[in-house]
């Protein structure tokens, strides 16, 4: 029995772990990456606003405080962060498809409405 307890204790620890480490994670990374890609091109565009910000973040049902929390969780594996910011302007320098377009199109018409 008394080898079994550092067994069980693992088991659980390792269970605690794996929930830490998906609920610190919070953000998927495509849905920051198409954030961030959304933000970058309004920014570029020279149609930036707090109510484009605004759209943007509500078009992808995702807060100021996710994107932080995400760059930071993931900033002790800079490969990976290295990873996702050469997608970010990979996709920039990608020619746009029509979902990116209405999605960014979309969040400018509900910020022009806003203002």
């Amino acid at each position: 029995m008394r080898a079994a307890a550092p067994l069980v204790l693992g088991a659980l620890l390792l269970g605690a772990c794996d929930r830490s480490a998906a609920e610190a994670d919070g953000l998927e990374r495509q849905r920051f990456v198409a954030t961030m890609v959304d933000l970058r091109r309004a920014i570029a565009d020279g149609r930036f606003s707090e109510s484009m910000r605004d759209s943007i973040l509500e078009a992808h049902d995702v807060t100021t405080d996710e994107l932080r929390a995400w760059v930071t969780n993931h900033a002790d594996d800079p490969q990976a962060y290295a990873d996702t910011w050469r997608e970010i302007n990979e996709t920039l320098l990608a020619p746009e498809d029509t979902a990116d377009v209405d999605s960014v199109d979309t969040a400018a018409d509900t910020a022009g409405a806003a203002e």
